[in-house]
């Protein structure tokens, strides 16, 4: 073998060497690679998985919702179908459900306390409340017989309609003697104002307040609270009969 031959062979096998990778890299490059699809439905099941919720560290803001909901949750505790509730939504419009309940109830309440006549609950069990036989804005002080009237409620029983006709005389007199200006508009309110600064408008006052208790808040007298009263009026109108004379 020549030194020509030999350097012909030898190149030949280094060219074949280099041609190694290459060839290499070609065969995996002709292999078959399969595209994997996203699939969205099973993205969206793995979202929604409390498997896959981390709590975030925000400061939460405690909205009007939250506060019923504690409020309720204090009361009734955690119902059973609020324990089994997927999501926080459903918890929270359950207790929604709970209070507008309670509201509704409450304002029922309300209702029929004011369609019903509810000033008996705070009288005696077994007292009959009397309706009052006539109004003051309906009367004359004027054209009314003090004496008669006074002595036929008292023997009646009906000291409410008697210690109202001791008040109306008391009005008449003071009227009589210009001391306030009574028509039938004015109120007890205008008479106290007409009053003030006058030595003895503590004792009207007092009358007027005995007079409001009496007979518009339905207070039933017996015969000695009468009495005491009776006295009182008596007292103050005796002042004004002595101017008259």
């Amino acid at each position: 073998m020549t030194l020509k031959q030999f350097r012909y062979i030898f190149f030949l096998w280094l060219a074949w060497l280099c041609a190694m990778p290459s060839a290499a890299a070609a065969l995996a490059d002709s292999s078959v690679s399969e595209v994997r699809r996203f699939d969205r439905e099973q993205f969206f099941d793995i979202q929604d998985s409390r498997e896959f919720r981390y709590p975030e560290n925000r400061e939460k803001v405690e909205t009007l919702m939250d506060k019923i909901r504690e409020w309720l949750r204090g009361i009734f505790g955690e119902l059973d179908f609020m324990r089994n509730a997927d999501t926080d939504w459903m918890k929270g419009f359950g207790y929604f459900v709970i209070f507008l309940i309670i509201v509704l109830f409450v304002a029922l309440v309300v209702w029929l306390m004011l369609r019903s006549d509810f000033r008996s609950l705070f009288t005696r069990r077994g007292a009959r409340v009397k309706k009052p036989e006539y109004e003051i804005l309906e009367e004359d002080i004027h054209n009314i017989e003090y004496i008669d009237e006074i002595q036929k409620a008292v023997s009646e029983g009906n000291y409410r309609k008697a210690i109202r006709l001791q008040y109306l005389r008391s009005l008449k007199l003071l009227s009589d003697h210009h001391v306030i200006y009574w028509t039938i508009e004015r109120t007890n309110s205008d008479f106290r104002n007409m009053m003030r600064g006058r030595s003895d408008y503590q004792a009207f006052d007092y009358l007027a307040t005995a007079y409001e208790f009496v007979w518009y808040g339905y207070r039933q007298l017996n015969e000695e609270e009468y009495r005491e009263l009776a006295k009182d009026f008596e007292t103050f109108n005796q002042a004004y009969r002595e101017v008259t004379a």
